[in-house]
């Protein structure tokens, strides 16, 4: 059984999004162990996907602050964003976007020492969708359980991306692919999480 460790939400709070949204599928294994000395986690979302909405519930069910954009990601970097990823205790970032933010976001935290541990393209199928994942390995065997488990998988992104911090380092990465049915979305997205290489 894979062991994902939690990021440091409050545990109570994290376990009843983690019941509610369904993440808890087989192979998903918590330990609230380790959650003391995890960073804190954020929520970026594109409100032009059909998902983005689903994503920023979940991301508030687990108390995570999110940043939601239209297209263009610049302006949330040269907000606020690039401040709280350059403090000390920079948090874990997940998101859901379309995939050219997310290059333009790898490009810019690079320059943070920021990397992008776990990646899911979600590419629309006839009757469903077919995801292209990209994590380290106990990432992916926790990520592709929770993808075949959820009957939707939109509505617990977050909290699977939550759980997927500190379970390992950019460069130890695998690869697997999942379809899943019944999703109606027809626009391309990409999920994600980034972490401080020191961190990850």
């Amino acid at each position: 059984m894979t062991s994902v460790f939690l990021p440091s939400l409050p545990r109570r709070r994290w376990l009843q999004a983690a019941a509610a949204t369904g993440v808890l599928a087989p192979g998903l294994h918590l330990q609230a162990g380790e959650a003391t000395d995890r960073p804190p986690v954020q929520a970026v979302f594109d409100r032009r996907l059909p998902g983005g909405s689903a994503f920023a519930a979940n991301a508030g069910a687990l108390g995570l602050p999110s940043r939601g954009f239209e297209g263009d990601i610049t302006q949330l970097w040269f907000g606020d964003l690039a401040t709280a990823l350059a403090a000390p205790t920079g948090p874990w970032l997940i998101g859901h976007t379309a995939l050219e933010p997310l290059v333009c976001l790898e490009q810019m935290a690079a320059d943070l020492r920021y990397a992008t541990v776990v990646r899911i393209e979600h590419r629309p199928l006839p009757g469903g969708t077919e995801h292209h994942l990209t994590a380290p390995p106990a990432a992916l065997a926790a990520l592709r359980g929770w993808l075949e488990g959820a009957a939707d998988w939109r509505q617990s992104l977050a909290t699977a991306l939550t759980a997927a911090a500190g379970t390992g380092v950019p460069g130890r990465l695998v690869h697997a692919r999942v379809t899943t049915t019944g999703q109606l979305d027809r626009t391309a997205a990409v999920s994600w999480l980034l972490g401080p290489p020191r961190r990850v």
